[in-house]
């Protein structure tokens, strides 16, 4: 595409609908003080997690009507509705032209060699939730956008397990005895569901905001509810996982002396 002589490269670009709000969190947005949000979707957010630019549909209208491609910069959505309320309610400062930043964006990938598993408690006849939920395949595939893997192998070989944000730990119970009753190197005595210290969830991020993928002497393998991953992207940072940890899925085949200390949710 030709701008004033010169060829400009067309990046990838999600555009949406902007929801204008005032930068202050107070009274009515005007042109001195308002951003552009949008409401969060899959879209949205894969476009987020691979570093695409996120535009108000208006630019498409105003580049057919000036007969040239405009400067994405003016049109570009600083966060979706639900960050931006989440950062309002926090306190938090609202600065520069989108939550991630100038563009180009730096990307990220937080979760780089970090496996997950995803454990789906739904049942043909269950009642869906009100709210709508991402699939676990939407899920996986912003897991991979991010860096991470997603597995159908052994639980043990995962760093982290996803649940829905509907789930309720007595469904999660039930999932994972259907899914280790006919495993044989898993007892029912090998394996149980334990509540997780601050101290441990906030080892599980590296300082550097990366995902701590380093593997247990014992298999603690924390069960994150699914809204993790999602704020985490629209936020363009790992999330501390005090609010998302359901409990720990422990393998533990020597449970030794010390089993009567732990916290134990399920056994």
């Amino acid at each position: 595409v030709s701008r004033g002589g010169n060829l400009c490269p067309l990046p990838t670009i999600l555009i949406t609908h902007a929801i204008e709000k005032p930068r202050f969190g107070k009274g009515t947005p005007t042109r001195y003080n308002a951003i552009a949000t949008c409401h969060r979707t899959y879209s949205y957010m894969k476009a987020v997690a691979l570093g695409a630019r996120c535009v108000d549909a208006q630019w498409l209208k105003d580049c057919q009507t000036s007969g040239s491609l405009l400067c994405c910069d003016s049109y570009s959505i600083y966060s979706d509705l639900e960050s931006y309320n989440a950062l309002i309610a926090s306190g938090s400062k609202i600065e520069g032209v989108t939550i991630r930043g100038p563009f180009p964006f730096n990307k990220i990938s937080p979760l780089n060699g970090t496996v997950f598993g995803f454990i789906d408690t739904l049942t043909k006849d269950a009642k869906l939730p009100s709210f709508k939920s991402l699939t676990s395949v939407q899920i996986s595939s912003l897991v991979k956008c991010w860096g991470g893997n997603v597995s159908n192998d052994s639980f043990t070989l995962m760093h982290a397990l996803i649940a829905r944000d509907c789930a309720t730990l007595h469904q999660i119970v039930q999932k994972l005895k259907t899914c280790l009753q006919d495993n044989r190197d898993v007892s029912k005595e090998s394996w149980s569901i334990e509540s997780c210290t601050d101290e441990e969830l906030d080892a599980l991020i590296n300082n550097d905001g990366t995902m701590n993928n380093s593997y247990s002497d014992d298999y603690r393998v924390p069960i994150i509810r699914a809204k993790w991953v999602e704020n985490s992207i629209c936020m363009n940072s790992l999330q501390s996982l005090k609010d998302y940890c359901i409990g720990v899925l422990c393998f533990e085949f020597d449970m030794g002396s010390n089993v009567d200390e732990r916290q134990t949710l399920l056994c």
